[in-house]
């Protein structure tokens, strides 16, 4: 245990649980995860933001409204992102009105 470097070494507490040597390095690699991790929401924002938008266009309405169904997992807050979007309840109303004939007459 000598011969190892003081990165590679473990500090074994009273308890015997291994921690790391460097107590600095184990708040830099959560950083570097918090980072990635707003990174990451960023970028679901960007693409929540692009399929509000692929909403008001009828010709990619249909896609937008499939990714958002199958994402809406990923977005905990959705319903209001939804609700509060410039012209996007108009399109949802405008996709009920066009489909509720075929559906009336199938009952």
């Amino acid at each position: 245990m000598a011969n190892l470097s003081q990165s590679l070494s473990l500090n074994v507490p009273s308890k015997g649980v291994p921690t790391p040597a460097n107590p600095n390095a184990v708040a830099a690699t959560a950083a570097a995860a918090a980072g990635r991790a707003g990174a990451n929401k960023d970028r679901k924002m960007a693409s929540a933001n692009q399929l509000l938008l692929d909403l008001s266009n009828p010709e990619l309405r249909e896609n937008a409204l499939l990714e958002l169904s199958m994402k809406r997992e990923i977005f905990q807050d959705m319903a209001p992102f939804l609700w509060n979007s410039s012209g996007t309840i108009d399109a949802l109303l405008q996709e009920i009105v066009l489909i509720y004939p075929v559906l009336h007459h199938q009952t």
